[in-house]
């Protein structure tokens, strides 16, 4: 009598299965990947919006709030605590109280739930007009800034796209490429969907970079009518002169704007502030995809290119550190996936301290009335919203995780 081998059975019905979906992380590319990019980066900025309205409410402050408000509204709305719960309280125990219907006791019970379910909901209606306002603008101003406004360029994706090929390996000797640190723009594409993206930032790694809604003022709006008034005064006197006219456009001295520092120039600047750091500026996954340890493929990824000797893709020497800001608070799980992967918290302070709520000169992005309340506001929150700047330092990277 023969046997049938359970493995065999096992090893039969695995073999009919299809494989799944190639992954691959891959340079940018502007015609194809653009939208959603965009889209997975803004994403990834208002997602913690949620978070921090639950977090903001399980402390220890907002459940001695919500008892409070539990409290007034049982006893200015319910007409006090169920008399069995008021006679057990008093010390009389429960054989004081008056023998009660069973539904009527029951109701007392039912009546008093609402007023106990009301105030958290009360509370993260607040929470929600608290946080969501300040995240869209983070939002905005994310999808605004001069990296996203044009990625191919900033980033240098074309020369990344030509590195891999072997022409591209020899005319790699561009200027943008030789100026500042190791910098590039990837993304994850599985079954030919991008569920990640990242973008490591070796040109202006730790400052802010300019937004177009920087300027979004009600100041910036008027002087901005009062240029346009000025432009076309100008070009209408100006319109007898010259069959095509020229619009200058004034500044906030009243003359006309410099003409921008050449490439040449701009490449120096770069190159002089350089001191071997890069940031990791754009860090996005999609959330149903986390479980699989995306996040930490792209941080292996990103760390191999930074600081790899034998990186055939670019002709710029390995960087010295990489740092990335995030929120622990409200980024659930990232600060720890950071540490498994060499990452070390920066004290406060630090030089290659990041913090994207200032300008590169040190000056508040927002100012005016609204924006001091929103930082006085930020000191008695009950949840703190404030960066915190990951490092993770070559030496380390190849003691620990280089092959």
């Amino acid at each position: 009598m023969s046997h049938l081998d359970p493995f065999t059975v096992l090893k039969s019905d695995k073999a009919d299965k299809p494989e799944p979906p190639p992954a691959k992380i891959r340079p940018f590319q502007q015609q194809s990947d653009l939208k959603v990019t965009r889209y997975i980066i803004g994403a990834q900025v208002m997602e913690p919006s949620s978070i921090a309205n639950q977090n903001s409410l399980w402390t220890p402050l907002m459940a001695i709030v919500w008892a409070a408000i539990s409290h007034i509204f049982i006893m200015r709305f319910g007409g006090g605590y169920p008399k069995v719960l008021t006679t057990f309280l008093k010390g009389n125990g429960f054989a004081d109280a008056e023998p009660q219907v069973l539904t009527e006791a029951l109701l007392e019970w039912l009546t008093i739930v609402p007023l106990v379910i009301a105030p958290p909901i009360i509370l993260l209606a607040l929470f929600e007009m608290r946080h969501r306002p300040r995240f869209e603008e983070e939002m905005t101003r994310a999808i605004g800034e001069e990296d996203m406004r044009d990625i191919k360029g900033y980033y240098a994706t074309e020369d990344l796209i030509a590195g891999e090929s072997e022409t591209g390996k020899k005319a790699k000797s561009s200027a943008t490429e030789e100026t500042g640190g190791r910098k590039g723009f990837w993304v994850l594409e599985y079954d030919n969907r991008i569920i990640g993206a990242f973008g490591l930032d070796g040109r202006k790694p730790g400052q802010c970079l300019d937004s177009v809604i920087a300027s979004a003022t009600p100041t910036s709006v008027d002087e901005t009518k009062k240029d346009k008034k000025d432009e076309s005064e100008a070009s209408s006197s100006t319109a007898t002169e010259s069959p095509y006219p020229l619009r200058n456009r004034k500044g906030k001295s009243g003359s006309a704007t410099p003409v921008p520092a050449s490439s040449s120039t701009a490449a120096a600047t770069v190159a002089a502030s350089y001191n071997g750091t890069v940031q990791l500026r754009r860090f996005a996954t999609s959330m149903s995809f986390r479980p699989a340890g995306i996040e930490e493929d792209l941080l292996q990824f990103a760390a191999t290119y930074a600081f790899s000797d034998t990186n055939t893709t670019t002709s710029l020497p390995p960087a010295k550190r990489i740092t990335i800001a995030i929120r622990p608070t409200v980024q659930r799980g990232f600060d720890a996936v950071l540490v498994k992967n060499g990452y070390k918290e920066l004290p406060a302070g630090s030089s290659d301290e990041i913090n994207p709520d200032e300008w590169k000169d040190g000056q508040p992005l927002a100012t005016g009335v609204k924006a001091y309340l929103q930082r006085l506001s930020d000191k008695f929150w009950p949840l703190s919203l404030g960066w915190k700047t990951y490092a993770l330092d070559r030496e380390e990277w190849v003691e620990a995780f280089a092959q």
